[in-house]
């Protein structure tokens, strides 16, 4: 993602996210800072945040923002009960079928 990221751009890469999560894997955002946006880390950290916001209810922070050359990033992973939450209807659905 970069700084002029659109909100349509950031539901897409959050609907990915979320299957990623829900399949019980870590997710790892980036934002790639361009020319003179590395005068302004504070910029990626909010667009970071805004992406998050989403997965407040189930998913913690993981990995605090970053800064590896020009990209910073977060790594993020569902919270145990929300886990625990999606593995639930999957294992009942596993029992219906082997009725």
């Amino acid at each position: 993602m970069g700084l002029k990221i659109g909100q349509h751009d950031i539901a897409v890469k959050q609907r990915a996210a979320r299957k990623f999560l829900e399949a019980g894997n870590k997710v790892k955002i980036t934002v790639r800072f361009k020319g003179r946006e590395m005068a302004r880390p504070d910029l990626g950290e909010v667009v970071l945040m805004n992406f998050f916001e989403d997965f407040s209810e189930i998913a913690v922070i993981e990995q605090k923002p970053t800064m590896t050359g020009r990209d910073m990033s977060i790594v993020i992973n569902m919270t145990k009960q929300a886990s625990a939450k999606a593995k639930q209807p999957k294992e009942e659905e596993n029992a219906k079928d082997q009725d």
